[in-house]
């Protein structure tokens, strides 16, 4: 199974869909209220079919919840012959196959006019565009509406920010905080961050769920949901739990297991998949298609908050406990993507890693062009034989022209 779209998702991102009070604030309405839809593994951009399906269940959970913000998306980059062709279509960032697919998935949301913020997942730099690239485009085709932020430069991947909520009414006082971070070179800069900020109820955006998931579900400790195969978590522990329990950030919501909806508490933290929202890729079995709700009341902690699920058939579920025996237990995280991590850094890891996209992009344009070589080749051996067999019956009928001129001629012997 390929988790987070593996090759068919460019966007698994955690949409947060928010009320804007202006275009730059996001604050808590008249009744000290903020409702977030997280749309988890959306894989857009697989297959025309499943790309309605998706659009249609975003249109039918924005007007079920009427939420104040989205996050969460998934676009695929499809095969490498796929991605070299995408990759030579692409001459500008205007106009490219990923802003296609981009405009397609946030026109519900501009529909609605609701706000969002992108979190990339583990693929959406394997299309046409870089990661920057990405939030880029989100940049400049959301308008007012996108709230997704770029971050620092100086570390690894894009999408790494935080947005404060505001309380009510032209106040300027920040009432919750919401993270959006991946990579494991993230972590020190929210301890940075964090502490440098007031000190509030927050809540965190990642794509690949922490190995506290894992341990946490697999300790006993109470839970709601299901959990229909492993936790797809990276080897290496980033210390993200640990400074989430520092700062206040007792809830992180997470997505890339398509067939996981659990959310579990482990030490005053709430951990929480999404629940997957697209219709391309693996997933779910057991379960509908929908969206995880949050909703959040001002000054509350974070993992006290009201949470369910908006499905696609328009029922909203209250998870239930889970009872014993727990399925699915793990003694650790089955990723290898941490060990590169751990041994050379994230940042060296992810400039291999886009080596690697590039050699296998490399590779495929190589076959590609050896395979328009044979095919030319091919076509002008055919071509030869094909002239000279006209030649030959060109010949073979002016013998027999003339075979029959002579026939017919009066010096022809009797």
């Amino acid at each position: 199974m390929r988790r987070g779209g593996a090759l068919q998702a460019l966007l698994a991102l955690a949409l947060a869909v928010g009320f804007l009070g202006s275009a730059q604030a996001l604050r808590f309405d008249s009744r000290q209220r903020l409702k977030i839809v997280q749309a988890a593994d959306i894989h857009f951009g697989e297959d025309g079919d499943a790309d309605h399906a998706t659009s249609q269940l975003l249109r039918d959970v924005l007007a079920a919840e009427q939420p104040d913000l989205v996050s969460g998306y998934a676009i695929p980059a499809a095969n490498l012959v796929e991605r070299v062709r995408l990759r030579m279509d692409a001459a500008s960032l205007s106009g490219s196959w990923h802003e296609q697919q981009w405009r397609q998935l946030t026109a519900p949301l501009h529909e609605a006019g609701v706000p969002w913020a992108a979190i990339l997942g583990n693929h959406d730099g394997e299309a046409d565009l870089s990661r920057r690239e990405v939030m880029a485009l989100d940049a400049a085709t959301g308008g007012s509406l996108s709230l997704s932020q770029s971050g620092p430069a100086t570390l690894s991947g894009a999408g790494n920010y935080w947005l404060d909520v505001l309380e009510p009414g032209n106040s300027s006082q920040v009432a919750a905080r919401l993270w959006s971070c991946v990579g494991g070179d993230i972590v020190e800069w929210v301890r940075q961050q964090a502490a440098l900020l007031p000190r509030v109820p927050s809540l965190a955006f990642v794509h690949i769920p922490i190995p506290q998931f894992s341990e946490a579900w697999s300790s006993g400790a109470p839970a709601n949901g299901t959990k229909g195969e492993e936790t797809g978590c990276p080897l290496d522990d980033t210390g993200l739990f640990e400074v989430a329990k520092e700062f206040g950030i007792h809830s992180i919501y997470s997505g890339h297991d398509h067939d996981n909806d659990f959310a579990v508490e482990l030490d005053g933290v709430r951990l929480a998949y999404g629940r997957k929202t697209g219709f391309g890729g693996y997933g779910p079995f057991s379960v509908q298609h929908g969206a995880r709700v949050i909703e959040l009341r001002m000054g509350e902690d974070t993992a006290r908050s009201a949470t369910w699920i908006r499905q696609q058939d328009g029922s909203q579920v209250f998870q239930q406990p889970v009872q014993e025996p727990r399925p699915h237990r793990q003694a650790g995280c089955p990723s290898i993507e941490g060990s590169c991590d751990k041994l050379l850094g994230p940042k060296m890891c992810l400039q291999l890693r886009g080596m690697r996209n590039g050699a296998e992009a490399a590779g495929a344009l190589l076959a590609s062009l050896v395979v328009l070589a044979l095919t030319v080749v091919a076509g002008i051996v055919a071509s030869r034989h094909a002239l000279q067999h006209m030649r030959r019956r060109h010949g073979w009928r002016r013998l027999e022209a003339a075979t029959a001129a002579k026939a017919h001629s009066p010096d022809a012997e009797v």
